[in-house]
């Protein structure tokens, strides 16, 4: 009897600080794979536009017409000039998708590759990483609509601006990372919790200043400030419309990047053994 409950607890996965630090090494195990993670992404892409001749510039082309609609209908409605409210809207827009894609990805991200979780033995943060890696690509075929949006209204950017906006854009993707986690499991454990966040989006979407500027509206300060979706934009927009973010924006979002961080590999540890049960 004695043998067998020797045998149990060394089966017994480890637990406390021993199960975090199996944890983290695991996760580096995996986003240190990059060559990985980019052929998935890569292929994941290729598949997905199998066929198209312009693949996910069709995507680009989209939100540039979006873009031009709402941006001179929505610049007509605040009294904005084009060459302020445009630049301003193209950001925003091409920011957000890059977030709620994110977020509304993560929701399927483990039953939708439950084939690859149950015949292969990867690093869990592959798959995250992976679906980071694709809106990072995507991201960069929208930025060009935006280049373009930069040279018609002469938009003032810096290099010192690329730069900082290139920081923004490294720590919405930290914090992407942790997100992903996240909503992953729980999501994968119960499925309806995805419609949560579609609603959350479509909140976000209308409470973010986005296609709305804070300076045309009344009683948007508290909108802005308790909004965690406009301290991300602002990091990565305020850069490329030659401005700077505010110091509470920086602190929103490294401070969230650290807690969240935290609290995902916590979360990760606590479910690491479950999740494979509820693909």
């Amino acid at each position: 009897m004695g043998q067998a409950n020797e045998h149990i607890a060394a089966a017994a996965p480890p637990a406390g600080w021993p199960a975090l630090a199996d944890s983290l090494r695991e996760w580096l195990g995996g986003i240190i794979n990059v060559q990985l993670y980019w052929w998935m992404a890569w292929q994941s892409i290729r598949q997905r536009y199998a066929g198209s001749v312009i693949g996910p510039f069709w995507v680009s082309i989209s939100m540039g017409a979006f873009i031009l609609a709402i941006g001179v209908v929505f610049g007509e409605i605040m009294g904005l000039r084009r060459d302020v409210f445009v630049p301003y809207l193209a950001s925003g827009v091409i920011v957000w998708s890059s977030i709620a894609g994110i977020a509304g990805e993560s929701c399927r991200l483990l039953y939708g590759n439950r084939h690859i979780l149950l015949s292969l033995r990867l690093p869990f943060s592959v798959l995250p990483m992976q679906l980071l890696t694709n809106h990072l690509i995507i991201f960069a075929h929208n930025i060009v609509v935006y280049g373009v949006v930069m040279v018609v209204y002469d938009v003032p950017v810096t290099a010192g601006g690329l730069l900082m906006a290139l920081v923004g854009l490294a720590l919405l993707m930290i914090n992407a990372f942790w997100l992903v986690i996240v909503v992953a499991l729980v999501c994968c454990r119960y499925r309806d919790f995805s419609e949560v966040v579609t609603i959350v989006l479509q909140f976000g979407f209308y409470l973010t200043p986005i296609v709305w500027h804070p300076s045309k509206l009344s009683l948007t300060e508290y909108l802005v400030v308790l909004n965690p979706f406009a301290h991300f934009l602002a990091v990565v927009r305020e850069p490329l419309l030659g401005g700077a973010p505010t110091a509470l924006n920086w602190i929103v979002v490294i401070g969230s990047a650290i807690g969240g961080l935290a609290f995902a590999l916590a979360f990760y540890t606590r479910f690491r053994t479950r999740y494979i049960y509820w693909v």
